[in-house]
């Protein structure tokens, strides 16, 4: 997800949103090729047949035009648009671990079988996120029908407020609202980052080969939200944005 204030370091890294099925979406079979990622995208119904997916119209009134397939809040620097597919890869490599197709003789299963992606981009190709980026995307997601939030990306200061507000506006409405810890190290103790630091939040972690080890920090600071779930991120397939699979390791993701 993207934002339009400072511009934080490369390594805070792009963010999908999954989304709901909601009466006005439509699910598209999993192709084959350039950017395919086997994790079952949603098509904007409101957007999509009879030429409304290049009509240059706002057909569904929400804003965004022809965003039939999700959209690009960044713009690549210019204005933003409906073309999100992934140049970072890093939402690739989430969206295949979350939700890659399965039982169709193709690469990898994600961990949850039904859920449907609804692509929103909010980072450069370097991996770089505007936090005003991501506080649109939040709201965007919630009006088109997300049941679930995904944030893989994280900030060691608390962002905008409209941010958090955005946050709050999605779990008033029953979206949940899940993010990456990001643990940063000060004076030998350990923060979780933001949005994962926020109350309701749920905060998600990796762990390697030493179990008491959770994201590099065996102690944390009970300020911030406790880390709700952690599992294995090492050496896992998953997909990646130029059509293929590949092991990553998700640390925090």
């Amino acid at each position: 997800m993207r934002a339009l204030a400072p511009v934080p370091p490369a390594s805070h890294r792009a963010t999908r949103l999954r989304w709901r099925r909601a009466p006005r979406y439509r699910r598209e079979k999993a192709r084959r090729g350039h950017h395919r990622t086997p994790a079952q995208p949603q098509s904007n119904a409101g957007e999509s047949g009879g030429g409304k997916e290049t009509n240059g119209v706002d057909d569904d009134n929400n804003g965004k035009v022809d965003d039939w397939r999700g959209w690009n809040f960044t713009g690549d620097g210019q204005f933003p648009n409906n073309n999100p597919m992934d140049d970072s890869g890093h939402g690739t490599l989430v969206a295949g671990a979350a939700a890659a197709s399965t039982n169709n003789g193709l690469g990898i299963a994600g961990v949850n079988w039904y859920a449907k992606i609804m692509p929103l981009r909010v980072s450069y190709a370097n991996g770089s996120i505007q936090t005003n980026f991501a506080a649109d995307a939040i709201k965007y997601a919630v009006d088109n029908g997300a049941k679930v939030i995904n944030i893989s990306s994280n900030l060691d200061v608390e962002p905008l407020v409209t941010y958090k507000n955005n946050i709050k506006y999605a779990q008033a409405r029953g979206v949940l609202v899940v993010a990456s810890s990001a643990y940063y190290h000060y004076d030998q103790n350990c923060f979780i980052g933001y949005p994962a630091g926020y109350t309701d939040v749920i905060a998600v972690s990796g762990m390697g080969t030493d179990v008491t080890n959770v994201a590099g920090c065996a102690n944390t600071n009970s300020q911030y939200s406790p880390i709700r779930v952690a599992a294995a991120s090492g050496n896992t397939w998953t997909t990646t944005k130029d059509g293929g699979y590949t092991v990553y390791v998700f640390h925090t993701t």
